[in-house]
């Protein structure tokens, strides 16, 4: 196989490593949405009684599912689940209003995903310079596993006769 052969199976390996990647952390995404939605319903049926009650029953479910569909940034994620048991809290005891602990949150998740896109840009340049480290020893090795350079085959001496009309070469 050439090293175009081999760095093409790199690359499209690495691509759909990234689409699988990307896939499960969609379906965490959802996954999450679903338990905060789930908990949110139990504290409006009256089964919680209050916020803080309803982000305590949702924080550690969601904090699996970023787990398990093995989310790099799990730092960002206990922020987040963090900070949104503070809001709750503080949302239950009047010091702020439900409008104001959303805007909080969003401002957060602002900052998380500007975050999560500026760690995953410095990940992919270090993959980049990985690849491009990886390419050049490619290169070199396939140099030295060249076989070496035949030399020209010595010149055979090519003999002519003639016999009568005919001529024969050897």
């Amino acid at each position: 196989m050439t090293w175009f052969g081999t760095a093409f199976i790199v690359t499209c390996a690495l691509v759909l490593a990234s689409c699988v990647t990307a896939d499960r952390w969609k379906s965490a995404s959802d996954e999450a949405s679903r338990i905060s939605q789930e908990c949110r319903a139990k504290r409006l049926s009256g089964e919680l009684p209050n916020r803080a009650a309803s982000v305590q029953c949702a924080n550690d479910r969601m904090r699996q599912a970023w787990l398990k569909a093995g989310f790099p940034h799990m730092d960002l994620v206990d922020l987040a689940l963090a900070f949104r048991a503070a809001i709750a809290k503080r949302i239950d005891a009047g010091e702020l209003s439900e409008e104001e602990g959303q805007l909080k949150s969003a401002e957060l998740n602002a900052r998380i995903n500007s975050e999560v896109q500026r760690r995953d840009a410095l990940r992919r340049q270090v993959e980049a310079l990985e690849y491009s480290t990886f390419l050049q020893g490619l290169a070199l090795w396939q140099q030295s596993v060249q076989p070496a350079p035949q030399p020209f085959p010595p010149r055979t001496l090519i003999t002519c006769s003639r016999i009568g009309n005919s001529i024969f070469c050897q």
